[in-house]
């Protein structure tokens, strides 16, 4: 390859590079709009307070002789709000599993286009991030003394942020069960622990897959370099 195609070559390769960088950053800021997914959270306890007749007004001031009355309206707002709050978490669950999940194959993308930009420029390496460091701090791979690294934020999701979300799903799926079974019929009820259930076993199994293609050297890396030439 004369010196004109190798400098064509590095400037596709880079255009494709910085492209794929972008889109990575897009998925990255959808993960992070967690405020955003907390507005629509309070925007549904304001939907069941509404619903039940009771409006933050009514909350704050004084209630006089119908102190007894507001408190069950506002129990009754809150056991509404139970019901979608599950099924909206798995919703967003999912959004952030597919982002993630683009993340992970525009990274390792990313990897093996700075190898064949390292090998184009001759002795002198000029990228290291997606290929080399990623795959060492982020994802347990060994370095070159085959020193191994945990990764703090799968560790931190992993004791905290996981369990948290289980647990909250867990306990409003329960009263909110005991809600309809005790306010509508047990039918309902049932239906809606069974749609829990089925949500809860998609969200596990998408993360068992998302743990078994984003290891590193995981055959879906294997297969994306060979595809990438």
């Amino acid at each position: 390859m004369s010196v004109n195609d190798n400098t064509k070559a590095v400037d596709v390769l880079f255009k494709e590079y910085n492209n794929l960088w972008n889109e990575k950053l897009l998925h990255k800021q959808s993960i992070r709009k967690f405020q955003n997914y907390i507005t629509y959270l309070l925007s549904m306890g304001s939907i069941a307070l509404a619903f039940k007749g009771v409006s933050m007004t009514d909350i704050f001031k004084e209630s006089g002789g119908n102190s007894l009355q507001l408190v069950n309206n506002v129990a009754g707002a809150i056991y509404i709000l139970f019901i979608p709050f599950t099924p909206v978490v798995c919703i967003i669950i999912t959004f952030i599993i597919n982002d993630m999940f683009q993340i992970y194959v525009m990274g390792t993308q990313i990897g093996y286009i700075e190898r064949r930009i390292n090998a184009l420029l001759g002795s002198n390496p000029l990228l290291s991030w997606e290929h080399r460091i990623c795959p060492v701090v982020f994802g347990g791979a060994g370095d070159r003394r085959d020193r191994k690294y945990i990764n703090l934020i799968r560790l931190s999701n992993s004791l905290v942020y996981f369990p948290l979300v289980v647990f909250v799903s867990v306990l409003t799926s329960y009263y909110a069960s005991q809600f309809l079974w005790w306010s509508i019929s047990p039918t309902i009820a049932l239906l809606y622990v069974f749609v829990i259930v089925i949500f809860i076993g998609v969200i596990a199994n998408n993360f068992r897959i998302m743990a078994k293609y984003t290891k590193s050297g995981s055959d879906l890396s294997t297969t994306i370099g060979n595809l990438s030439g």
